[in-house]
């Protein structure tokens, strides 16, 4: 089943706005939660989805097939990545756009490969001492029994690691960068900041270049730190070091940019996952018993290495089905046609902009049976196409980072669950929202800490909107 052109009107949140500058708004409002409104649209309408009748160039495209035939064709559907917002040319925030998720073609294929250095087998196994390093030593300082903020604890933990292994930097030194590029992503979707950009103290514009100019800074300044001292062994240093294919470094407005991807792509999106997976624990008392027990079994009371990850399959199945219910980014970056085109028998005009959803993607019943379940038993002899389950994107885009982030949040799971055990020992509400592109919490929530030994409670209920995403009974 396909809409397109005729398709009555979608409600949006908000007043209708003239289809000249509709378009945009309109995707801003939708956008504000994508959850509730991938899920509406492809309940409601199928499978190709205009997000305006007015506005018929803007198409959600839902499902393996057609996440098939827009992500293998690269050249045809590229990544288009505009900010909303006014930036002046020059200007440490134009520096702040130049990233590899903007880049389409012969320039994103080569900083794919000056990036991939940093990426190998070898580069994961150092990282993967760093990751469990940090978090056997913050979840030992975490009380043996009492209350944890899950969220500021796992953020703090994943941000840590996140800037020793892509930065080489302490979270003393990080915690000022990592606050403004968050901040960052926040206003390049205030709506308010793209329809106002007049730089008046007190304005979010104002704030944005304010954000901006201090990002710039501080990353010229670890970038100038790099080359003083000698490069490491983190990913900024591999980008310092790398050079294209004539020969040359990437340019300091260039290496700002993507530094500032790097920070916003890697903590954020790993505490969420992490967050995700310890509520579903909590609940489920019995799988947590048996996550202990393989954990017991596999590494005991050592620190886990890569290699032991093999023979732990439960907690990667915990993980993957997290990933499956809870992805990072509820849809993938923008995809606009470069020329006519026909998808699911529709003849596109040139300049169609597509989203596409792992987050509709993964409830596939047909894929994966009860898919409002968490059931990491299913992944057990699940067998899957490249474009079926998608979490980290597919095909020649894939996340580069895919490997890091699946790698850390296995490491930091089994060092949190060799130490401690979760409960939700009273009625707990759970509200997510959408920060920027990834699906964050309202207000933080608390689980209770208990000993291996001492076990783990019976839940208590559990309620709010994360009911739109999964059956908690």
């Amino acid at each position: 089943m396909a809409m397109f052109l005729d398709l009555p009107k979608v409600p949006l949140p908000g007043p209708r706005t003239p289809p000249i500058i509709g378009a945009k708004l309109a995707v801003l409002r939708f956008l504000s939660d994508p959850v509730a409104g991938m899920l509406a649209l492809h309940a409601e309408y199928g499978d190709l989805v205009a997000l305006s009748r007015d506005d018929p160039g803007w198409l959600c495209a839902f499902g393996p097939a057609l996440n098939r035939a827009v992500l293998t064709k690269p050249d045809l559907f590229p990544n288009f990545i505009e900010s909303p917002i006014r930036t002046p040319a020059g200007s440490p925030a134009a520096s702040l756009d130049i990233n590899i998720l903007a880049q389409n073609g012969a320039a994103h294929r080569q900083t794919r490969r000056m990036f991939m250095p940093a990426f190998t087998k070898q580069r994961l196994r150092s990282y993967a001492e760093q990751m469990v390093a940090i978090s056997r030593r913050r979840v030992s300082a975490w009380p043996r029994v009492g209350a944890l903020r899950a969220h500021e604890e796992l953020t703090e933990l994943s941000l840590e690691i996140a800037m020793r292994c892509l930065f080489g930097l302490s979270l003393d030194e990080a915690r000022e960068l990592s606050r403004d590029t968050v901040r960052f992503m926040e206003l390049v979707l205030s709506p308010l900041a793209a329809v106002l950009p007049v730089a008046i103290p007190g304005t979010p514009y104002h704030e944005y270049l304010s954000v901006c100019d201090r990002v710039d800074a501080g990353l010229r300044a670890l970038i100038e730190r790099r080359r003083r001292e000698g490069l490491g062994d983190d990913v900024l240093s591999t980008l310092i070091g790398a050079r294209d294919d004539d020969g040359r470094p990437l340019p300091d407005a260039e290496l700002v940019g993507q530094a500032t991807t790097l920070i916003n792509a890697s903590h954020e999106t790993t505490a969420m996952t992490l967050v995700w997976a310890c509520l579903m624990l909590a609940r489920n008392p019995e799988l947590q018993r048996e996550l202990g027990e393989e954990l017991d079994a596999a590494i005991g009371d050592r620190p886990a290495t890569l290699d032991d990850l093999e023979r732990m399959p439960l907690l990667g199945w915990i993980v993957d089905e997290t990933l499956r219910l809870f992805p990072p980014t509820p849809n993938l970056f923008f995809r606009r046609s470069s020329a006519p085109a026909t998808l699911a028998g529709h003849e596109l005009p040139a300049g169609v902009t597509l989203i596409l959803s792992p987050l509709v993607t993964h409830r596939n019943p047909t894929l994966f049976p009860e898919p409002r379940r968490f059931l990491p038993y299913r992944w057990r002899d699940l067998e899957l196409g490249p474009y079926d389950y998608i979490p980290f994107g597919a095909g020649v885009r894939r996340c580069l980072g895919a490997g890091f982030a699946a790698q850390a949040t296995r490491l930091i799971l089994a060092s949190v669950f060799q130490q401690r055990r979760v409960s939700v020992p009273a009625p707990l509400q759970v509200d997510y929202r959408a920060t920027g592109v990834v699906v964050g919490l309202e207000r933080d929530i608390e689980l209770e800490l208990s000993t291996p030994a001492e076990g783990v409670r019976p839940p208590a209920k559990i309620s709010g909107n994360i009911e739109r995403l999964v059956d908690l009974d």
